[in-house]
């Protein structure tokens, strides 16, 4: 039964390597335990954009689970609202209310249009998701609102806009990452930082290179959280070419 509920939830999540309009998308999951807190998904706007997700419940199991399946259901049902992140975020809010006071979400949501190089987002009490791009220093898309949780109904989130320009790249993650322990202590923030500065050109490479670097600074301790990224890109016209005949032969297989 364990084993059928865990294919379940994998069977939930999209592939790793897709195309959503003119974006390029790779991430990586790596649950801790049979049933992980971790999401992500993504979906194509129109016909040069997309909105992804990237979220993480709180504990692990059959109820995280069920949580994790209440986003999904949340965010497959905002295509009423053009997937805008502020109406997925009210609709993840409204599902949770039944469930008990100690249960909570944290997620980030990302709208992009290719053709009008914007971004909008929603993070609520989620690490900060990280843009850069060809003359642009990484910038970090903090918070803009509180977790998600029953306990705080009349919780409000505020939607950003940023611009997302041709060669911008964006870097999702779930705590996971950040929390990895070392004999320097934590990867932290500023290891995330480090590796999107030092390997700029983003896409699976970027995502392959940051979970081995975590594996390595943990000396062979266990990992005891979910590991997630998700990394969309408008890269060079060569680069996403490459990656998207990836993406199909992946999907063929």
């Amino acid at each position: 039964e364990l084993a059928e509920a865990r294919a379940f939830q994998q069977s939930m999540l999209p592939p790793e390597q897709g195309w959503v309009g003119g974006i390029s998308i790779a991430a990586r999951y790596q649950p801790s335990a049979e049933l992980g807190g971790d999401f992500y998904d993504y979906v194509a706007v129109g016909q040069d954009g997309g909105t992804l997700l990237v979220a993480d419940v709180s504990g692990h199991g059959a109820s995280a689970a069920m949580l994790t399946g209440v986003v999904k259901s949340a965010f497959h049902s905002a295509s009423a609202d053009g997937y805008e992140p502020l109406c997925i975020v009210a609709r993840v809010a409204n599902g949770i209310q039944t469930f008990s006071f100690d249960r909570f979400i944290t997620l980030i949501c990302v709208r992009i249009s290719a053709s009008q190089s914007l971004l909008e987002y929603v993070n609520a009490g989620h690490p900060p998701g990280i843009l850069w791009g060809a003359g642009r220093d990484p910038a970090l898309m903090e918070a803009t609102g509180p977790l998600i949780s029953p306990a705080l109904l009349n919780s409000s989130w505020k939607q950003e806009t940023l611009l997302f320009r041709s060669q911008d790249r964006l870097l999702l993650f779930t705590d996971g990452i950040e929390d990895v322990d070392g004999d320097r202590g934590y990867f932290g923030l500023g290891g995330v930082v480090r590796e999107v500065t030092q390997n700029p050109e983003g896409g699976a490479r970027l995502l392959d290179r940051i979970l081995s670097s975590v594996r390595e600074f943990t000396g062979g301790r266990r990992i005891h959280d979910d590991l997630t990224l998700l990394t969309a890109d408008r890269g060079s016209t060569e680069v996403l070419s490459e990656e998207r005949a990836q993406a199909t032969n992946s999907a063929a297989y």
